[in-house]
């Protein structure tokens, strides 16, 4: 991945969401109704812009609109991190899984009582657990070009008011913070 070039493509079916990129001088992608809606798998979009385009790119980094907490500095240093590893086929931006929520620590409700989900392989000491990761809010993907058509992670939906308003207050307040 060339850390100093880059192209921007925005795809949408929206085209107030186009014209605005269009402003930006971007590479605007329409898409089409199977790959629109709440329901489109984010694989095809990607796939279908990446053809649309038609570029000869290292690889494409998918930033959704639907996670808006990451920032200017998290999109650098995952190019940077990718860039430096050139055995690596993707990235996707992660958070460390506290002990408590790993399967050692996880219970089921088995009639009035709990008990372990995996009773077998329990493990009590918080210092033997295994570490677990999860996609983190801000989902940032980075997948070389060839494996473009073979796969890509989810990702988290803000997806009612509540959860706006929040990533707003968060926005908002990193705006002030952080200058």
């Amino acid at each position: 991945m060339r850390s100093n070039l880059y192209d921007v493509v925005v795809s949408s079916d929206d085209e107030d969401i186009l014209e605005i990129a269009r402003q930006y001088n971007v590479n605007v992608v329409q898409r089409p109704a199977a790959l629109s809606g709440d329901l489109a798998p984010t694989l095809p979009v990607m796939v279908h812009a990446v053809e649309a385009v038609q570029g000869n790119f290292d690889a494409v980094m998918t930033l959704q609109v639907t996670s808006p907490l990451r920032t200017v500095k998290h999109i650098n240093e995952t190019i940077e991190l990718f860039a430096q590893d050139l055995e690596a086929d993707s990235l996707v931006s992660v958070i460390k899984i506290p002990h408590k929520y790993t399967d050692s620590s996880i219970m089921l409700l088995d009639g009035k009582y709990i008990k372990p989900i995996d009773s077998e392989n329990l493990v009590l000491r918080r210092q033997e657990k295994p570490t677990y990761w999860a996609r983190n809010g801000a989902v940032i993907y980075i997948t070389r070009i060839n494996k473009v058509g073979q796969y890509i992670f989810g990702g988290k939906i803000i997806d009612d008011l509540e959860d706006w308003q929040m990533a707003e207050a968060i926005m908002m307040y990193n705006q002030r913070n952080y200058k």
